[in-house]
């Protein structure tokens, strides 16, 4: 199989490829297959599967991360159609295969494109046939995965290369191999800065002091150092893409990061140079200090900066940059300016932290609260979040962290997709304050009128999967202040509640009603008894 790149580092998550030693298949084609290298091949393969991905009965079951038809084989009438199940959206989420006949794992040559002359491993795969959910047209590309029993976690086998394959339900998985997937990374340019603060980077973003940055390509950068910006950087362009990579040197640590220092000279009109790039990959003891902004008249989805990878992002960019969004799926982003970089922030995978400098809440939108109006709260911030459309920070599936540090914060409402948004605060002198107004919306614009408002976020969690750090992170007080109307009456009052899990120091509730409650955990499971469908009640395993 061959590897292909997005324009953008993907910020919800990573998998890892499955790695038993097989040769590169670089080289092996149709018309010129390699019989030596590939029996080879598949005696490591099927030798790791029987050992490391078979359940207790011996079988090799593999999941496909895909869309698929769903329906129930021989179902009454039309399966899911007739039960009432067809017309729910997000049901499909994947399928699960029956055991892998191993004499199944084999070479092929495509037969999808036969003009490309490509040869490779395939796995014949045949959708469990109780609980149809078959790979159809969209799902090439989507992963095929094991559960590595030695490792204890889930791998990537490979991916979806063709349905159909032998009839029946059948679906060829093309296995990836690590070590095609690692030379396919060696495409990257690599730049060793030795530590020197007199770099500069110019011409469109193409020529680094005496070096030419190669179109197409990650950018990865070495042992530190500074770098002078001089235009706007275009990394994705032409169909080309490629982002900045920021490695650790031998010996760094958290308390002693490689640092690298990327500034901005100022244009004619006054503002800083932009980025236009798949992102920032910062490996883990790491800190960059970033001065850049976005390219003025480029909007639409692509108008982000993606943060990946364990490291810092210090956000320094100077005042009255073109603004952008960031999205950030790992590591931590601290932002340092007294002025709004960014339109909105975005969390996904729960594994970035959004770190505030205290009295410099401002990056993402929010405005200082004049501390003489208000000695209750110092360090007092307000993100308006007057639309809808324009909340200022977000939460996506797995959520992040929001590290106040000290700052109180006013706003609307969270947005989150689920408890994993975690709101902390890990200064030990200021206590945090999180006000929040819960006021409704009306096509998308903010009233004055209070409404019912529940908050998925928790508060004061851990941010360590491993190692509970939640007694150093709820140093913060909740704030809620209810409708004073004195024509509503109390049972009538909108209601603000918290599904999420709550380790917070107070919880202050003026003239209001406040809800706490437990979340659910949702799961998916079959009992034998009846059920209500469109036919009205029925046994389910009838439906087998």
């Amino acid at each position: 199989m061959s590897f292909a790149r997005f324009n953008k580092y993907i910020v919800e998550g990573e998998t890892e490829i499955f790695d038993v030693g097989l040769d590169s298949d670089q080289g092996i084609t149709a018309s010129r297959p390699d019989t030596e290298r590939e029996a080879e091949n598949l005696k490591k393969l099927k030798e790791y599967l029987e050992q490391n991905a078979t359940d207790s009965k011996g079988n090799l079951i593999v999941f496909q991360a895909g869309s698929g038809r769903l329906s129930l084989f021989n179902a009454p009438g039309g399966g899911f159609k007739d039960a009432g199940i067809a017309t729910i959206t997000g049901t499909r989420g994947g399928s699960l295969s029956g055991a892998i006949d191993f004499s199944k794992i084999t070479y092929q040559n495509s037969k999808a494109n036969q003009n490309v002359d490509a040869r490779g491993l395939q796995i014949a795969e045949r959708t469990d046939l109780t609980w149809v959910n078959a790979i159809s047209p969209g799902d090439s590309g989507s992963g095929f995965y094991i559960y590595d029993k030695t490792k204890g976690k889930w791998l990537l086998l490979g991916v979806t290369a063709q349905a159909d394959f032998m009839g029946g339900g059948t679906s060829a998985i093309a296995v990836a191999t690590k070590k095609d997937f690692e030379e396919y990374k060696k495409s990257e340019q690599e730049v060793d800065l030795k530590g020197a603060d007199n770099w500069t980077l110019s011409a469109n973003g193409n020529t680094l002091s005496n070096v030419t940055l190669q179109a197409n390509k990650d950018i990865v950068f070495k042992n530190g150092g500074s770098i002078m910006v001089q235009s706007n950087l275009y990394r994705n362009i032409s169909g080309q893409v490629g982002g900045f990579v920021f490695k650790a040197k031998e010996g760094a640590s958290a308390d002693k990061p490689t640092t690298y220092k990327i500034t901005s000279s100022t244009q004619s009109n006054g503002k800083p140079f932009g980025f236009d790039g798949a992102g920032l990959d910062i490996d883990e003891n790491v800190k960059v200090e970033w001065g850049l902004g976005f390219i003025e008249k480029k909007n639409g989805v692509n108008d982000a900066l993606h943060k990946v990878g364990k490291g810092t992002l210090e956000i320094v960019t100077p005042k009255d940059s073109i603004q952008g969004y960031l999205r950030v799926g790992d590591g931590k982003v601290i932002f340092n300016t007294e002025h709004q970089v960014f339109k909105g922030v975005y969390f996904t995978s729960g594994r970035g932290t959004l770190e505030l400098t205290k009295d410099k809440a401002q990056a993402f939108g929010a405005v200082k609260v004049d501390p003489q109006l208000d000695s209750k709260l110092p360090h007092h911030f307000k993100l308006e979040q007057n639309n809808k459309d324009s909340l200022g920070i977000y939460f996506g599936n797995g959520g992040g962290n929001l590290d106040l540090k000290g700052n109180s914060l006013t706003l609307n409402t969270i947005s989150s997709n689920d408890s994993r948004a975690n709101i902390i605060n890990t200064d030990t002198k200021d206590t945090s304050n999180m006000i929040i107004e819960g006021l409704g919306y009306k096509d998308k614009s903010k009233t004055q009128d209070k409404a019912d408002t529940i908050i998925h976020a928790s508060f004061g969690q851990s941010t360590d999967s491993k190692n509970d750090n939640s007694k150093t992170n709820g140093n913060l007080n909740l704030i809620y202040k209810g409708d004073d109307k004195t024509s509503i009456d109390s049972t009538d009052k909108a209601a603000l509640v918290f599904d999420g899990n709550v380790n917070a120091k107070g919880l202050e509730v003026d003239n209001g009603k406040v809800v706490l409650q437990g979340h659910p955990t949702t799961h998916a499971y079959i009992r034998n008894q009846d059920i209500t469908t469109s036919l009205g009640k029925i046994i389910f395993y009838s439906l087998l």
